[in-house]
Parts: C-alpha cells; structure tokens; sequence
C-alpha cells in the first residue's frame, strides 16, 4: 500500500517516538519503518498496525491518487490502444486484399 510517509514521520515525532519505539509497538522491523517513512510502502498488515498504534483509520495514512496525475499516462494508453488497434484492422484488411 502507498501511504504518506510524511505523515507516519509526524504522527511519530507527535508521539515523541524513536523508529524501534514505533517498532516495537507495531510489532514490525524498524527496517520496515525506515522503508515507510523513506518510501511510503508498506503491507496491508503494517498499515493496520500503523492505524491501530495511532489510534487513526487506515485510509487517513494513505496517499490519496488524483486522477490529473496521470493524464500524460492515460495519453500514452489510449494512443498505444489505438495504435494496436490500428494495427489489428489493417492486418485483416490486407489478408482481405
């Protein structure tokens, strides 16, 4: 899951916590801290843990993904959509030539 490692780090400094205190609690590696709050990726299991240790829903830690984020990505599909199909046309076409 993507969450806010930004978020994890604050509700953790709030909490007056080193990474193995949170840790500890979470009853995770301190190595599986580090990576959330370096990379915001966790397991289903660490993020409920998270939840459960901050007293806090599960979805307020994760990161929200806005659509217009992706509208390059999107561009990029519905062109390689059309070009394989383009592609597929042409071939049935041509076998009908």
């Amino acid at each position: 899951m993507f969450l806010n490692q930004h978020k994890i780090r604050d509700l953790r400094v709030q909490n007056t916590w080193t990474q193995q205190q949170l840790a500890d609690l979470c009853n995770v590696s301190i190595r599986t801290i580090q990576r959330v709050e370096r990379d915001g990726i966790a397991s289903m299991e660490t993020t409920m843990a998270l939840a459960a240790t901050f007293n806090t829903p599960k979805k307020s830690l994760m990161v929200t993904i806005h659509p217009e984020k992706f509208k390059f990505i999107n561009l990029f599909l519905i062109f390689f959509i059309g070009v394989l199909l383009g592609a597929f046309v042409m071939r049935h076409i041509m076998a009908l030539i």
